[in-house]
């Protein structure tokens, strides 16, 4: 190696070490985290559930997303590969099937599992039905379908030399899916017809999904044939209701594959209001300063009112009860809502609104006399239309003024008293001798 090489050499093998290996993270709902960091790994929404009970600490804005609310991909019900279903009751009469030991079930009690239920009703057209044994329920013979388009089961329906009408349990859904598969054969249009109907019968309505007959379904519907074919349709206006398939064949050739069928629900999710479970909201925990994501730390609350020492501030009159939770902070026995200085004991009520209080202004109604003055002279000292008496203008009531008049004669011998033109009445006429 040359000693230009070296150099290099050591460069690259220092790189290798310093870079990173890169990861791929599984992310489900494409929101960025991580399924393993992620509490809604399913969930768009929103990703973090600090206290776990299972809403989320904030949620994407606008953001809305489809909730599996009810599936089956024919999993959970009992199947075995090459058996057929025997009905050991009369073909004649029309009912619902069970399942037998040892056969595939042709109907589920969600009991058992997590898949929906669902039961199968005969309807006699005059044919032998299930009677003589027929490919028919639950399978994962993959044969004809190569394979089922999710899990290793499907539902199989065929020769049923009547009617067959499969139902699901009741579900109130907005949105629904399924996959199915017709197997590629001639489907007859002469008596009896081979047809396929799939419905949702809903409190409010029925939707109809598929109507077809037998020439339709070589022709019209051609694309249908030997592939599975995925439908979804929108059920929320049709109310609470349950899915229907009715077919009807009379030959092993003549076959319906169902697998897949999911019910969803659009969900807007509510946002946590109190992060870490600690009885405090989030809002409450920033204006306080304390995590609002660690229950451990808790705002300050020394007198357990719900409002945090932080935002209570000061206790004016030191009763132990902060101002903002005290309706009388100064004490002086008049609430604050009433108080025009809630903040100082000597002071509540300023009647001239000149910022002084009644206490210590001596003209508390601004009316020019001073309350000692209104009150020895009779008026209201809080009523700036009450005001003394002068008849003469001298400054000194009536009340007090030995001459009101101010025409020489005290109101005592004055007849006329408030009359500065008149003081004597000699023959007491009621005129003054002037």
């Amino acid at each position: 190696m040359t000693r230009t090489a070296k150099p290099l050499t050591l460069l690259l093998a220092l790189l290798l070490v310093a870079v990173p290996y890169a990861t791929i993270a599984d992310d489900s709902d494409g929101d960025g985290v991580d399924d393993a960091l992620d509490d809604f790994p399913n969930n768009p929404c929103a990703d973090t559930d600090t206290d776990g009970d299972g809403l989320p600490d904030s949620v994407v804005a606008g953001c809305t997303y489809s909730s599996t609310v009810a599936y089956t991909s024919f999993e959970d019900p009992f199947t075995i590969a090459s058996v057929k279903y025997t009905d050991t009751g009369n073909e004649s009469v029309s009912r619902y099937l069970w399942n037998n030991a040892n056969e595939p079930h042709i109907a589920h009690n969600q009991t058992n599992g997590s898949e929906m239920g669902f039961t199968l009703y005969y309807t006699s057209t005059g044919g032998s039905g299930l009677t003589d044994g027929d490919y028919f329920g639950t399978i994962n013979y993959t044969g004809t379908v190569g394979n089922f388009s999710d899990g290793n089961n499907g539902y199989q329906m065929s020769d049923v030399d009547g009617i067959a009408t499969l139902a699901l349990d009741d579900i109130t859904a907005d949105e629904m899916s399924f996959d199915f598969f017709l197997q590629d054969t001639g489907y007859e249009t002469s008596n009896p017809v081979d047809y396929l109907v799939i419905r949702f019968i809903g409190a409010n309505n029925d939707i109809e999904i598929i109507n077809t007959t037998g020439y339709d379904i070589d022709t019209d519907n051609s694309s249908w044939l030997g592939t599975w074919t995925t439908m979804t349709v929108m059920v929320g206006a049709a109310g609470h209701g349950h899915l229907e398939v009715e077919f009807s064949s009379n030959s092993a050739m003549e076959a319906l594959y169902l697998d897949n069928i999911v019910f969803t629900q659009d969900v807007t999710m509510t946002e946590d209001l109190d992060d870490d479970n600690d009885g405090w909201s989030d809002l409450d925990e920033v204006d306080c300063g304390t995590d609002s994501t660690d229950s451990n730390d808790v705002p300050a609350d020394a007198d357990n009112n719900g409002i945090c020492d932080a935002l209570e501030g000061d206790d004016y009159d030191g009763d132990g009860i902060p101002n903002d939770s005290d309706s009388d902070d100064d004490n002086d026995g008049v609430d604050d809502t009433e108080d025009d200085f809630p903040l100082n004991s000597n002071e509540w009520e300023d009647t001239d609104g000149d910022g002084l209080g009644n206490n210590a202004d001596d003209d508390d109604d601004d009316d020019g006399y001073t309350d000692v003055n209104e009150a020895d002279c009779g008026s209201d000292s809080l009523d700036d239309t009450s005001i003394p008496t002068d008849t003469d203008g001298d400054g000194v009531c009536n009340a007090l003024d030995a001459d009101d008049d101010n025409d020489g004669v005290l109101d005592d011998d004055d007849p006329y008293p408030e009359d500065s033109n008149e003081w004597e009445d000699t023959d007491g006429d009621g005129i003054g001798d002037n």
